[in-house]
């Protein structure tokens, strides 16, 4: 769940870097300098600075593989401690770090390793079967129906490495001929494939490997677990209302590490005020927080804000806007971070209000929260 900081208990706690000084033997930290009108502002800025650094380091391969481990890297950074450095009336000097775990780029290599060696293994096994004869590719889940694109992007990693055996595939299914069926399924850690080779009148079992999650988390399961738009009176995410909201999670692709700082960018068409929610797949809510004023055309943060995995499962992060000057009808009085009584939903929203919710996975070990205290 995002919460406000501090209401976790035994929270995981980071390395405590010293500011602006890079801790290289477990943690991988990039040092970003900064000038600004304020330091709240040069401190987002460096940030943000320290933070496209360090993914520059990792994002030169432009290839699908390189994309992903890209995006997994992004999901792991951390923003971390800051320091003004000389604050003056004309503005402020500051320094602060991005860090990414060390033991996760091991990890991933390794993980990653392991699913193209068995990528490998299966195109390997297919070749004797096949001689030249083409096949149509296909991703399934182990009751048949597709797998979205979890499985768009298993089977173009599986391609590269059927072209490398000298296996051609086959775009489109044509009767009679062989079709490599891959079926994937949740595991204990990611998701598991099992290729086998169907044809006519046989079935060949070419073996499996494994599908790390930190490199494909579209998985259809988590967004089936999520409080649906339905129940939010949404449509593809949003709610029109009087003004054009939107609401994004930069630099996580929707997946956050637990213990990781969460900012949230909000931006209006025109001036508008804005409350941001938590919602939980069972309809649980709490409100995280509110801004004032958005400028029109402009976007804004609202955060830090902790990821804690609770265990309940992917939430909606839900943006609630009317425009500057209107008020908030009931949801007026609640003040700071406070739990709804009943969920969220159409119900809630003042009249001609604007909505808009992206989804957001935590990983990592669950851990208990504090009660939370009612909206009132």
């Amino acid at each position: 769940m995002i919460v406000v900081f501090g209401w976790a208990i035994a929270a995981p706690i980071p390395p405590d870097l010293d500011p602006c000084v890079a801790n290289r033997d477990r943690w991988i930290v990039a040092v970003a300098y900064r000038t600004g009108p304020t330091a709240a502002d040069a401190l987002d800025d460096a940030h943000h600075g320290a933070r496209v650094d360090l993914e520059g380091r990792f994002c030169a391969d432009g290839s699908d593989f390189g994309e992903r481990r890209c995006a997994a890297v992004k999901r792991w950074i951390q923003d971390w401690k800051g320091q003004i450095l000389a604050e003056r009336r004309k503005g402020a000097q500051v320094c602060a770090t991005a860090a990414l775990p060390a033991e996760f780029l091991d990890a991933l290599e390794n993980d990653a390793a392991r699913m193209r060696d068995g990528m490998d293994q299966v195109a390997h096994a297919a070749g004797p079967v096949l001689g030249q004869d083409p096949i149509h590719l296909v991703a399934v889940l182990p009751d048949g129906t597709g797998v979205g694109g979890l499985g768009d992007g298993v089977v173009a990693e599986l391609d590269r490495r059927l072209v490398a055996a000298g296996i051609v595939r086959r775009t489109e299914p044509r009767p009679g001929a062989w079709e490599l069926r891959v079926t994937i399924a949740p595991g204990t850690d990611g998701h598991q494939a099992t290729a086998t080779l169907v044809g006519r009148e046989e079935r060949v079992a070419l073996g499996g490997f494994p599908v790390p999650d930190d490199l494909y988390t579209e998985s259809v399961l988590d967004l089936a677990a999520m409080r649906t738009d339905a129940a939010l009176g949404l449509v593809d995410g949003r709610r029109q209302g009087s003004l054009d909201l939107t609401l994004a999670v930069p630099g996580h692709g929707g997946v956050v590490r637990a213990g990781s700082e969460v900012r949230f960018e909000v931006s209006a068409d025109r001036p508008a005020r804005v409350r941001l929610f938590s919602v939980w797949p069972d309809g649980t809510t709490a409100q995280l927080g509110e801004l004032d004023v958005i400028e029109a055309g402009k976007s804004a943060r609202l955060g830090p804000f902790e990821a804690v995995r609770s265990g309940e499962g992917p939430e909606r992060v839900v943006a609630v806007g009317v425009p500057a000057g209107s008020g908030f009808g009931r949801m007026e009085r609640w003040s700071g971070y406070c739990r709804l009584a009943a969920p969220l939903g159409p119900e809630s929203y003042p009249e001609r209000a604007a909505v808009a919710a992206v989804g957001v996975r935590i990983d990592g070990p669950p851990v208990p929260l504090d009660p939370i205290p009612p909206c009132e």
